[in-house]
């Protein structure tokens, strides 16, 4: 059985339908999808686009989509603030800035393409609005996934230099 994770604590779960440690409603997924990625897709993206063709199949009602977007925003800004927070309380700026800005604007593109998502809820705008919404999303992701390559060999090197991390 694969595990979900739940958009509202981050706790991964066996699939019950809720969250185990806070009883959030898990996202439904197809137990017959391929949820381990391919080249740089995440899981958490495939979860988003599964759910984007779930709402557009009617699999899903709006009401269930937007339950997803909602945990999604919820969970994903809990992770940004302690991330902010990190680098307030540890200067990493001073450090990693170009690493620092390319995460939040990944962080900030990401956010903007479930924005406009959300749009698709709540206006009922064309579907093409969830594709836009999925391609910022994947965009921010990269940029992300940039900043962490840049945080892994930035940590190396200092592992090189001090001999210890």
């Amino acid at each position: 059985m694969s595990m979900i994770v739940c958009l509202s604590c981050g706790t991964a779960n066996g699939g019950t339908g809720y969250c185990s440690q806070c009883n959030a409603p898990l996202p439904k997924i197809d137990p017959n999808s391929n949820m381990s990625g391919t080249g740089h897709q995440t899981g958490r993206f495939e979860q988003i686009r599964d759910a984007c063709d779930k709402v557009r199949t009617q699999a899903w009602t709006l009401e269930e989509f937007e339950q997803f977007i909602s945990n999604l925003f919820n969970f994903l800004e809990g992770h940004k603030n302690a991330i902010i927070g990190y680098v307030k309380e540890t200067g990493y700026f001073e450090y990693g800035s170009q690493e620092v800005e390319m995460g939040f604007t990944g962080v900030q593109r990401y956010e903007e393409g479930l924005e406009l998502i959300y749009t698709y809820i709540e206006d009922g705008v064309p579907e093409s609005v969830l594709d836009q919404g999925l391609q910022m999303i994947w965009e921010g992701n990269e940029m992300i996934n940039e900043a962490m390559r840049e945080n892994r060999a930035a940590r190396r090197k200092l592992e090189e230099e001090w001999g210890y991390m």
